[in-house]
């Protein structure tokens, strides 16, 4: 399966001798299965070095490193040798011992470097990307892939030059679908397309494709690109599932796909072997959710092992998902569980339940929900899927995130460094056991001392452990031990434990109390020898017991999750039965078994209840008596029994004697709370909401409530409802569910409440048609409390909203789905002055849609898109986006849209990193975007890719990073649009290898002000400008010009042209060039005014004067200047507006009066001939930006004069709009006038001589650069004119000398 290679010898007797015999001849930097280390029994990089000299080589005090700045990173180990024509492996994992470097390698590309004693390069490489399996070597003098690595032998004979990079396309995405499908394969980047359909990786010997592949039952087909002398390109998977049975019984469906014999194989099948195989193999995973789409979630290379301590051992093997850089991805950034908001997992299981793989398949998971509301336990996310094995069915499969590191990292943003996690009081999973061994050294106390209990208290969440305990004692979890995982963080935190593995709870049911006190792993033998601790240990079990294990509570649960699974069962019944395990026994026979053992869950904690109530006994706790407590009328509110939940209408329980406990009862909306009676409707014995009370004898509680004046929303709608302003506000209190063809009207002037986590489940239709007067809101029952989304699904009819306000929405029920305030799936919705910009999630996501949005504005206050249309069409005019500061946050994002429209919208402020105002992407076609403004955007302002197309018309696009970006196999056709002030004006490339370039056709257009360059291409695209205009760069192209546009006021955001703009006089039909003459209010730019770069060592230092043209104060905070000088503004006070502030190579006082706003530079030196000059604002926008070296009409440098801008309103790019001030004076208060000719030398080492055009006497302050004073010197009269200063005993450096009123700077050496 692997090979073993071990290259290693130790002589010390052998002289150095040169290392320019030493090569590095082949390595693998994805070495996923190749060969095998045998030290520490995995699969790592390697490094081979091969000695082509005629001697051995000693190699002490050689380097390795993957650092050109670090050669000495990793030293080879003292005494190793290479003899002549020899061979060394190395082992590139990070463990640093032995053969093992300090680094790994990354296969995306880096450098690898030997270096000698002396630290000379004696070979080095910088590799480009390479693939898993995969050695790049050396063929004579040039660098190669080999598909047969030969580690500590010649490289192989077979080498390719390089590796295709694209792949092919499918005509239709794997899913589940029905009836006989034709598939067809294309690639636009030439080679042959060879696929499988086993699962295998395609290869040179696998089917050609010659035409569409037709079939009619579940077919998985792996396809790639192959070319001569060219390794083939990435594999790319579909499944597709035909058999009604996958998509009729509802469940997700996982499609894995991988080389059979890596399954199957008697040898090396992970599947088939009679001992836990340890080896990881590579896959392709789909997943499917099953909710009506027509194809996967997510398609991700990754590897996968048999999982289970014991559990290896059932004929449905539990399955380990791994992402790996190896593979594809370290993370899948996916929310598996719609109930956990976590959606970045490194690794998950798919398990097969264990021991209770032939029982119930459902106790792991049924005992992590029995926990959850009452207790606070960490536990795995649950959901059953059905799996599949290259199109095999595997049955259901239980789907759990692993307890692992990963676990705690990604669910709280700790770093592995930041927290301990330690497996059955033994075993640091993470961290250390120091933490830990505190604990139980601290445990081993006498407890019973309150001030040793005391310290207990402060190491361990005592509600987290109580309750942990609790659920092994009455689940009667008999497999715990091996099971106990405790985690804390290292400074701070307490410890708390995690639920795992149940699978064998719901069993035993006589086991007693005493059982889990024994046993030392539960540290609960210890704890209840402090009273107080055991008081409140049974007092909160036998709230447990009425509430979180409350028969009908737990039985209500049971039918939920048998529910989900029992239209599968039968299925997977039949996949498996007549199989057994030696460990585990037999499968499931049949259904009817099925349902039996499910029932025995429930009679289970009937019968469990009972023992343990009975067990309170020994030890001092009566359980004798009966408590009622109940709700009147049934669901007009709650109550919590000391703060538990009692989620019934009326509970009776046996509960402890002569034990005070707490009531609670809160009203549903529609209704207020009137009292407690013990019976249900009878006299009030108690009208506090609050009460204590103690049960003596059976009693009985009820909550009574009587009904208020709100106007509830009914939670079923199967006609027509609609709500009249007479009744506003609206309440909702649980999920509204539109039924098909119902339809719920909304009048103008209607307020909803809505309840935190309700949602609007629309089958039918909503009609809310406000108007200006009296629009409809929808909010939060709380302002600011989020409520759950509204969600159109598989509607009947268009949904209208007509002057709409939506506030405090978050995400739906199904939040992979429903990701927006507002859903859509498989819906239709017409949207006209729709305001949605505060809300907790994305504002608008759809699917399978037709949506239409007129006169809106739209804002989100997190990551995500203000609009996401996938897989429909979109029609948005007139419409707002207001960006954030989160990162890869868009305005409007298409996928796969055809003929879409986006007209008369404006963008702006999207300053978050990878952010977008529009973003077309996945195959759209023929999007028209016409009369856009878009302005403050990090990253791009139209960005089109994966092979989509749109046309832009009338656009103006400023401050942007790239205004429009088109690549991989896009075109984009732009036509009188303006582009001002973006880093680049438009740029066509290639951005993911072998998806090819971006095709892009200008016309008409303007590009001006861009701060790298008006106009990018590479090699793999195509980029045609015509009849347009740029002030920067020469253009490319037919009837292309290099001038001035003249917009009329480009600091204002006045776009409008000149009368004698070019722009309007450019060719013969008079057609303009450029967009409208938009006038954009919104606050501009910061900008510079002033720019002093010549001096002579006189008077004032360089200087960038900068000015707020804005009525508002601007924080110039985390501005910096990126070109010419380097420089953050850091601790400045806000810019007050029409003011301006000092950016300057020197800011003391010596030359800045106090009430001067000015900051020194970190570095740099203004060019006395001109420089480029870039300030970018706290995000990395350009704000604003000079160059002083374009040939763009400066003005002729005039002796000591500032280059000052002459209006504010005017484009200070253009040399033109600037002139020269004659006396510095009248910028700067305070700089003095001329009253010295000379002074020599300067610099100076012994003394200066000062000739001045006066012999008076006078004073003379020597400063250094900080201000302080170093020397001050009175002179008589002077003769001459002349005066010696001696420097003996002065600073080095730069001194500063006050000569009367003058300054001069002076070095001293």
């Amino acid at each position: 399966m692997f090979r073993n290679f071990l290259f290693i010898f130790f002589l010390t007797s052998i002289p150095f001798l040169s290392g320019a015999q030493l090569r590095i001849n082949e390595f693998m930097a994805s070495n996923l299965s190749d060969i095998e280390d045998p030290m520490m029994g995995q699969t790592s990089d390697w490094i081979e070095l091969y000695n082509s000299g005629t001697k051995p080589l000693n190699l002490s005090g050689y380097y390795l490193t993957d650092n050109l700045s670090k050669p000495d990173k990793w030293p080879l180990p003292a005494g190793m040798v290479i003899e002549s024509g020899g061979y060394l492996l190395f082992w590139a994992d990070g463990e640093a011992v032995a053969d093992h470097t300090n680094f790994k390698l990354s296969a995306s590309g880096e450098f690898i470097g030997v270096f000698n004693v002396e630290f000379d390069v004696v070979d080095s490489i910088t590799y480009p990307e390479q693939r898993s399996d995969i050695s790049y070597g050396r063929n004579n003098d040039d660098w190669v892939f080999f598909e047969t690595s030969t580690p500590g032998a010649q490289n192989e004979a077979i080498f390719y030059s390089g590796y295709v990079m694209s792949v092919p396309s499918f005509s239709k995405s794997g899913g589940l679908m029905v009836g006989a499908q034709s598939i067809k394969l294309s690639t636009d980047f030439g080679g042959d397309i060879r696929y499988t359909l086993d699962g295998s990786w395609p290869n040179k010997r696998s089917f050609l494709y010659e035409g569409p592949i037709i079939f009619e039952e579940n077919t998985i087909i792996r396809a790639a690109i192959f070319k001569s002398n060219q390794l083939p390109g990435p594999v790319k998977t579909h499944s597709y599932f035909v058999d009604p049975e996958f998509y009729e019984n509802e469940l997700p469906v996982i499609s894995i796909a991988g080389d059979p014999g890596d399954f199957w194989d008697e040898d090396k099948g992970i599947y088939v072997q009679d001992f836990k195989p340890d080896w990881e193999i590579p896959i392709n995973i789909e997943f499917f959710e099953n909710f009506g789409e027509d194809r996967a979630v997510f398609n991700e290379l990754a590897g996968t092992k048999i999982n289970g301590l014991m559990s290896w051992q059932l004929p449905q093997r539990m399955l380990g998902i791994y992402f790996k850089n190896k593979y594809g991805t370290n993370s899948l950034d996916y929310q598996l569980f719609a109930d956990r908001s976590r959606n970045e997992f490194q690794n998950f299981a798919l398990r097969a339940s264990g021991s209770d793989w032939g029982q119930a398949f459902l106790r792991d998971p049924l005992s992590a929900r029995v926990s959850e509301v009452n207790m606070k336990l960490a536990n795995s996310g649950y959901r059953p899927v059905i799996l599949t094995i290259n199109g095999e069915y595997m049955g259901i499969h239980n789907m759990r995130s692993k307890i692992n590191s990963s676990f705690i990292s990604e669910r709280l943003d700790l770093s592995e460094d930041e927290f301990d996690m330690v497996e059955h009081g033994d075993y640091a999973e993470v961290g250390d056991l120091i933490a830990y061994n505190y604990l139980l050294e601290v445990l081993s106390q006498n407890l019973s001392d309150e001030s040793n209990f005391d310290q207990v208290e402060d190491l361990i969440n005592i509600e987290n452990y109580t309750d942990y305990v609790i659920m092994q004692m009455f689940l009667v979890n008999i497999s715990f031990n091996h099971n106990v995982m405790a985690w804390k963080p290292k400074s701070n935190g307490k410890w708390e434990w995690i639920m795992a593995d149940f699978d064998r709870s719901f069993q035993n049911q006589h086991f007693l109390i005493e059982w889990f006190i024994e046993e030392n792993n539960l540290l609960i033998d210890r704890m209840l020898t402090n009273d107080g601790f055991k008081t409140y240990f049974f007092k909160r079990f036998a709230d447990h017991l009425y509430t979180t294990f409350s028969a009908d509570r737990v039985s209500e649960i049971v039918a939920d999750y048998k529910g989900v699974i029992d239209k599968e069962m039968p299925r997977h019944i039949e996949k498996w039965k007549g199989t057994r395990s030696d460990y585990y026994g037999e499968a499931l026979s049949s259904y009817e078994t099925w349902i039996k053992e499910v029932e025995d869950l429930n009679k289970f904690v009937v019968q469990r209840r009972e023992n343990v109530w009975q067990d309170f006994e020994n030890y001092g706790f009566s359980a004798g008596v009966e408590l009622g407590i109940g709700v009147y009328p049934e669901d007009a509110g709650t109550v919590t029994l000391n703060g538990m939940p009692v989620e019934t209408n009326e509970a009776l329980s046996r509960y402890l004697e002569n034990v005070p406990f707490n009531l609670e009862a809160t009203p549903k909306l529609g209704f207020e709370f009137v009292g407690w009676s013990h019976t249900s409707g009878g006299v009030i014995i108690d009208a506090k909401t609050n009460i204590e009370a103690i049960a003596t004898e059976n009693v009985n509680y009820y909550a009574v409530f009587e009904a208020n004046e709100v106007c509830l929303i009914p939670s079923l709608i199967d006609g027509t409802t609609v709500l009249n302003k007479e009744c506003s506000p609206y309440y909702m209190n649980t999920d509204v569910w539109i039924k098909k063809a119902a339809v719920l009207m909304i009048e103008p002037g209607v307020e909803i409440r809505i309840a935190e986590g309700t949602n609007f489940i629309v089958n039918g239709a909503i009609i809310a048609e406000g108007n200006a007067e009296d629009g409809i809101v929808f909010k939060g029952l709380v302002d600011q409390e989020a409520w759950g989304a509204i969600t159109l699904l598989n509607t009947t009819d268009t949904s209208i909203f007509n002057y709409v306000t939506i506030k405090d929405a978050s995400v739906g029920s199904v939040p992979t789905r429903d990701k927006g305030a507002l859903s859509l799936f498989k819906a239709n919705v017409k949207l006209n002055h729709l305001n949605i910009t505060d809300v907790h999630n994305n504002p608008i996501f759809a699917q399978y849609s037709w949506v239409s949005m007129d006169n809106s504005i739209l804002q989100s206050k997190i990551t995500g898109d203000l609009i996401n249309v996938k897989y429909g069409n979109a029609f948005i005019q007139n419409t707002t986006f207001v960006g954030n500061l989160q990162p890869d946050t868009d305005g409007i994002d298409y996928d796969e849209i055809y003929d879409g429209e986006i007209k008369n919208c404006e963008f702006y402020d999207f300053m978050g990193f990878n952010s977008d105002g529009i973003d077309i992407g996945e195959g759209c076609k023929n999007i028209k975007i016409d009369s856009v403004i878009i302005y403050n955007i990090t990253d791009k302002g139209i960005s089109v890719g994966q092979k989509s197309s749109v046309s832009i018309n009338q656009a103006l696009i400023f401050n942007t990073g790239i205004g429009v970006a088109v690549k991989d196999s896009s075109w984009a056709r732009i036509k009188n649009s303006t582009f001002y002030n973006n880093r680049q004006g438009v740029a066509s490339y290639e951005k993911n290898p072998g998806m090819g370039g971006g095709n892009m056709v200008v016309n008409q257009s303007i590009i001006s002000n861009a701060a790298n360059t008006p106009f990018l291409v590479d090699v793999f695209s195509t980029l045609v400008i015509n009849n347009s205009i740029s002030d920067t760069d020469v253009m490319p192209g037919t009837d292309n010009s290099l001038t001035n546009p003249q917009f009329k006021a480009p600091g204002d955001h006045d776009f409008s042209l000149m009368p004698s703009s070019p722009a309007l006089l450019y060719n013969l039909t008079n057609d303009r060039i450029g967009a409208p003459d938009y006038v954009v209010d919104a606050p501009k730019n910061i900008l510079m005014v002033q720019i002093y770069n010549v001096t002579t060592g006189i008077g004032t230092p360089e200087f960038i004067a900068l000015f707020n043209p804005n009525l508002e104060p601007v924080d110039l905070n985390g501005y910096q200047f990126t070109d010419g000088i380097t420089h953050i503004i850091e601790g400045a006070p806000l810019l007050e507006p029409q003011d301006t502030m000092w950016i300057s190579a020197l800011e003391s006082g010596l030359y800045w009066p106090s009430t001067t706003n000015v900051q020194a530079w970190s570095s740099g030196k203004l060019a006395d001939d001109g420089e480029k000059i870039t300030l970018e604002n706290s995000y990395g926008i350009v704000i604003d930006h000079v160059d002083l070296r374009s040939n763009n009409g400066w003005p002729v440098y005039e002796n000591e004069g500032i280059l000052s801008l002459k209006e504010v309103s005017m484009d200070n790019h253009i040399g033109s709009h600037w002139y020269y001030i004659e006396k510095k004076a009248e910028v700067i208060a305070g700089v003095s006038t001329i009253g010295v000719t000379n002074i020599y030398p300067n610099p100076a080492r012994d003394r200066v001589d000062i000739f001045l055009t006066s012999s008076e006497p006078l004073e003379i302050v020597i400063y250094s650069l900080d201000g302080a004073i170093v020397d001050i010197k009175f002179t008589q009269k002077a003769d001459k004119g002349e005066v010696r200063i001696p420097l003996s005993g002065y600073p080095k450096g730069l001194l500063i000398f006050q000569i009367g009123n003058e300054y001069r700077r002076i070095i001293h050496r």
